[in-house]
């Protein structure tokens, strides 16, 4: 009884008291736990016996609404969404296109901190001012549109004290290509002009520090389609697109769609906002909708003018090079260059990759004068055939 009477004795009993019975408890536990696990998968396995459908592969809701497992399998290494080739994408169940068009249209490929409104509520242009990607004297605005926009050219007159060309565009029956008409005074041409001259004169000006932005409404199949094969977005720095691919029998054009917006990330753009219109709202189909703005900037900065002569870094060895030398400014935080979200195969545009000495592109950056021409002037001036 004396060895009870001791405190520090007492205190160390009951302490081995209570380790002895912890691990005590902690191995009855563990072999319930087991034997829970083990029923559980044993009865995992039976349904699958009974209902295979239902219990593959874990997680499968009924209404699939916002494609969780639809398109799993387009998906790449780092979990984005891509677009698959014409033999594959042909192939496909509507509702599995239906999937990937509202996942492809309403993910962010890129970040941009900063981004301005100009304009009206419902038509009005978004524009990236995140340092390099931010509009200056050099940068021209290229439009085509159906919309009143001259509240939005005015507003980006004011803010970044730079030109404006707005145009809409004009498909006559039995044409094969769209005429580009000039809204105001400002206008590239005086008068309508096939949109092959257009875009000529268009990047014969260009900087590649320049916006284009194309609101067409129902042509957006058409007009997007010459922009893509005229080559005219290789000299622009950010896009804007208001995509509407209605169709009176699906409700939306999912294959033109899908195939323009593949064309664009292999050009190098890559969606930094998205904004659904729901007037645009399908009937069979309340949760889609055929008209989407989709704003994109190229996927790497491109050089301000220098000496008459602008210098596109084409790899990485020289952005590594470049940063080395001179550190690039930072904008809460970040680099200037914009975070772009890795997504899989996407094609750089930029042919001097696969030439080692190639790791400049030098393109012409000779002052032109703003004053307007007409065909038979640019006739005239390029005789010989521009090399896209």
């Amino acid at each position: 009884m004396a060895l009870f009477r001791k405190p520090s004795l007492k205190i160390t009993i009951l302490f081995v008291t209570v380790i002895m019975l912890t691990v005590v408890l902690q191995k009855m536990y563990t072999r319930y736990y087991d034997a829970v696990i083990t029923y559980k998968m044993e009865q995992l396995l039976q349904r699958e016996k009974l209902h295979p459908d239902n219990v593959t592969r874990g997680f499968k809701p009924r209404n699939d609404t916002n494609c969780i497992r639809t398109i799993e399998q387009f998906k790449n290494s780092e979990g984005h969404f891509i677009i698959p080739p014409d033999n594959i994408l042909e192939a496909l169940p509507i509702n599995v296109v239906d999937c990937l068009y509202h996942r492809i249209t309403s993910t962010i490929q890129a970040f941009c901190a900063k981004r301005r409104r100009h304009g009206t509520m419902n038509d009005g242009w978004n524009i990236c001012e995140d340092g390099c990607y931010k509009p200056n004297k050099n940068t021209s605005t290229w439009v085509i549109s159906t919309v009143n926009d001259k509240m939005n050219a005015q507003s980006m007159d004011l803010h970044y004290n730079i030109k404006v060309y707005r145009h809409k565009p004009s498909l006559k029956s039995g044409e094969t290509e769209t005429d580009v008409i000039p809204k105001d005074a400002n206008g590239l041409f005086k008068h309508s002009t096939k949109f092959g001259v257009w875009s000529d004169e268009v990047k014969r000006r260009s900087n590649d520090r320049d916006v284009f932005i194309l609101d067409v409404d129902a042509l957006t199949d058409r007009v997007l389609s010459e922009v893509i094969e005229n080559g005219l977005l290789k000299n622009m720095q950010q896009l804007s697109v208001r995509i509407n691919y209605s169709d009176s029998q699906t409700g939306i054009k999912y294959l033109s769609a899908l195939r323009h917006l593949r064309t664009l990330f292999q050009i190098g753009f890559r969606i930094y906002w998205s904004m659904p219109q729901w007037p645009c709202i399908l009937k069979k189909n309340k949760n889609r909708t055929s008209c989407v703005y989709l704003d994109m900037i190229y996927h790497a900065c491109k050089e301000d003018t220098v000496g008459g002569s602008q210098y596109i870094y084409n790899n990485k060895d020289m952005e590594d090079l470049r940063e080395q030398q001179e550190p690039p400014p930072t904008i809460c935080g970040r680099s200037q260059r914009a975070t772009i979200i890795p997504t899989n195969n996407l094609r750089d545009i930029s042919e001097s990759n696969t030439n080692p000495t190639n790791n400049l592109r030098k393109i012409s950056g000779n002052n032109i004068n703003s004053q307007q021409l007409s065909e038979g002037d640019l006739r005239e001036q390029h005789k010989q055939p521009q090399i896209i």
